[in-house]
């Protein structure tokens, strides 16, 4: 029996190392040991429910895995200014903790599989999302001008001319100044003609983006 266990837990710290290894190296919240433990965790969990189970339910401890590990999921989930950070970590959180739950049954040919297509995708598919998000970044403009007529018509203009979608827009008007928001999605390549172009416009009196 202990040689069974020791096999199976074997497993699982191996195949998370190889995951917890990659999200270390991006210096992510879910690191080396976290994977690691959360894996060995899932293992002994389904292990114990398999011993102490009836034949009829080998499933009853095993079946709350999934709860536990969505609470420690949102534990790397945050929000900074308007992006949500941690959603991959968490999800590699509940890939691993299955992938443990493979290994306790002794199917480690099944999570080898699950490792491997883990690693595929935090290697291998990060490529294809950067090329995704070159050809559809949103970026986000505040212009501050002198106050004239249609002034913020003209950026606006200036906006479309380089091939950006305006999605949002709001203005403000301050005294003799006026201020302009946009949302604007597009290619990585307009945004930078655009930001070029407001940087050369001495009538800007602040451009942040």
């Amino acid at each position: 029996m202990e040689y069974d266990i020791l096999i199976k837990v074997g497993a699982s710290m191996l195949m998370s190392a190889l995951v917890g290894a990659e999200r270390e190296y991006k210096s992510k919240s879910a690191g080396f040991r976290t994977m690691i433990l959360i894996s060995i965790g899932a293992t002994i969990f389904t292990y114990c429910s398999i011993l102490i189970g009836s034949p009829g339910n080998a499933d009853r401890i095993a079946s709350n895995i999934a709860t536990g590990i969505g609470f420690i999921g949102a534990g790397v989930i945050f929000k900074t200014d308007n992006k949500v950070n941690g959603l991959t970590s968490a999800a590699a959180i509940w890939a691993v903790a299955g992938m443990g739950m493979l290994n306790a049954i002794g199917r480690f040919g099944d999570a080898a599989i699950v490792c491997a297509s883990i690693l595929m995708v935090q290697f291998l598919f990060v490529w294809i999302e950067k090329s995704i998000e070159r050809y559809n970044q949103i970026h986000t403009y505040k212009i501050t001008c002198k106050f004239e007529h249609d002034t913020l018509k003209h950026y606006e203009k200036v906006l479309l001319s380089n091939r950006l979608r305006v999605v949002s827009g709001k203005q403000t008007k301050t005294k003799d100044t006026i201020i302009g928001i946009w949302e604007a999605t597009g290619h990585s390549h307009d945004h930078e003609k655009f930001m070029k172009d407001i940087l050369k416009d001495d009538k800007v009196i602040d451009f942040e983006f």
